[in-house]
């Protein structure tokens, strides 16, 4: 009246999974896939896949990267709208996942780190957000901020096409031409085909506020082909005077923003950092949440996506 469990070299005691069966099931939760195909191919219940993922615990890193990249995503996580990323750029790996984008949340994570921890951060490269430049120069204050080169554009680019939709809706009779060649104005000039030319001409030829902005454009991107310091300063500045005089509305609060994030903005074109890695990460986040349609549990989520880094998850397997 007794039951025995068989021993036998490819079934853990007490279990019914055979041991490769597990190590297939635990590969597949660092790639981009949905429980249900990975219960599927494993020849299990989803429920058993959930369970296994949420036995799985990634500790809190101990040291932090020499220069850390730190990013929002939308997560929807644990009734949390947006989750942040913090990246190691150097290597090209995820440092952590935090659950919430909130100041004292983050300042509450750091603290944790040591203050000898925290003094290896030398540089930190972010988007243009008060919130994480707030906590950063707290946390870290003999590090250097990095403003992200890309957000630094973005904006440039966002205030040329704000013009081009307000001159789209004032002349009627160009709006086809305004709307359908949008592109054209966003292309490096130098790429431009012989057609694409003639269309930009045209396009510049019918609104001289667009013509004024798209100017704006083409002379910051200039600043790329300069590298000392001084000369980036003096650049800057002229450059902001310059669209002081444009007068576009569009173009106004240039002035305040760039004069608050000016020593940042002037590291994006001095050093070589740049929050790319943390964008692609985002992009698999992005991917990993649409196929999944949505991931609520914020332990698992951060669990994939820890996995998702080759780094953490061959570290993590091996052991």
């Amino acid at each position: 009246n007794h039951t025995f469990i068989e021993k036998n070299p490819f079934v853990s005691r007490y279990l019914r999974l055979s041991k490769s069966n597990l190590e297939y099931l635990f590969r597949q939760l660092g790639e981009k896939g949905t429980f249900t195909e990975m219960a599927k191919r494993s020849d299990v219940s989803v429920s058993t896949v959930i369970r296994y993922c949420s036995k799985l615990a990634i500790p809190k890193p101990v040291q932090l990267p020499t220069v850390l990249g730190i990013d929002e995503y939308k997560g929807n996580a644990e009734g949390q709208m947006y989750q942040v990323i913090i990246t190691d750029l150097n290597n090209h790996s995820i440092v952590d996942i935090l659950p919430k984008r909130d100041t004292r949340a983050l300042i509450q994570y750091f603290k944790t780190f040591s203050k000898e921890a925290r003094e290896q951060v030398k540089y930190i490269v972010m988007d243009m957000s008060p919130l994480f430049r707030l906590v950063m120069q707290t946390m870290f204050p003999h590090a250097h901020i990095v403003a992200d080169r890309y957000h630094v554009c973005r904006l440039v680019d966002w205030g040329l096409e704000r013009v081009r939709k307000r001159e789209q809706k004032r002349l009627v009779a160009h709006s086809r031409t305004l709307k359908y060649n949008r592109r054209i104005l966003m292309k490096n000039p130098g790429k431009l085909t012989e057609s694409e030319r003639i269309k930009l001409l045209e396009i510049l030829r019918i609104s001289d506020d667009l013509r004024r902005a798209y100017g704006l454009r083409l002379a910051f991107r200039k600043i790329f082909r300069i590298y000392s310091i001084p000369n980036i300063e003096r650049y800057i500045q002229l450059w902001l005077n310059t669209v002081e005089n444009s007068h576009l509305p569009e173009f106004s609060n240039f002035k305040t923003s760039f004069t608050s994030w000016f020593p940042q903005i002037v590291n994006a074109f001095v050093l070589p950092y740049s929050n790319g890695f943390t964008e692609g990460c985002n992009n698999n986040i992005k991917v990993l949440k649409r196929i999944s349609y949505g991931l609520r549990h914020f332990d698992r989520f951060r669990v994939r996506i820890l996995l998702l880094s080759r780094k953490n998850s061959t570290s993590y397997l091996n052991s």
